[in-house]
């Protein structure tokens, strides 16, 4: 596990680099299974730009990715698994809110034959 959270994190950082963001210096590498999901709950500002990457290695069939503010809203939906999500977003006000990290699932009926790998997520702010 400590090579997929290096691994993915510092692939991640680059591509986050190459961009005019900077990082909020978290970092959030999660080592999920099909069909797992996970939320993290974040703070975002008005007077600040977003941009928020997700991606998973090539063993996992896609991420689903849905930022939800505190009354269930739904912000921002990626609509069909993704290898990588990119989402820019400039709040309209001051907010938390929940950044849900859902592994899509390949027609698989047996749990034990189910991949595992690295999800990550980094986030940027200008």
């Amino acid at each position: 596990m400590t090579l997929c959270v290096k691994t993915w994190t510092q692939k991640n950082l680059q591509e986050l680099n190459k961009t005019n963001y900077t990082s909020d210096g978290k970092f959030y590498t999660f080592r999920l299974t099909e069909g797992q999901k996970m939320e993290v709950y974040k703070p975002f500002y008005s007077s600040k730009e977003y941009y928020i990457m997700v991606s998973c290695e090539d063993c996992l069939p896609g991420i689903n990715v849905t930022l939800l503010d505190m009354d269930n809203s739904i912000v921002y939906n990626s609509q069909k698994p993704q290898q990588k999500v990119e989402i820019n977003y400039k709040p309209p006000k001051n907010q938390n809110l929940r950044i849900s990290l859902t592994v899509a699932q390949d027609n698989i009926s047996n749990t034990k034959n189910a991949n595992k790998g690295c999800v990550s997520m980094v986030v940027g702010f200008k």
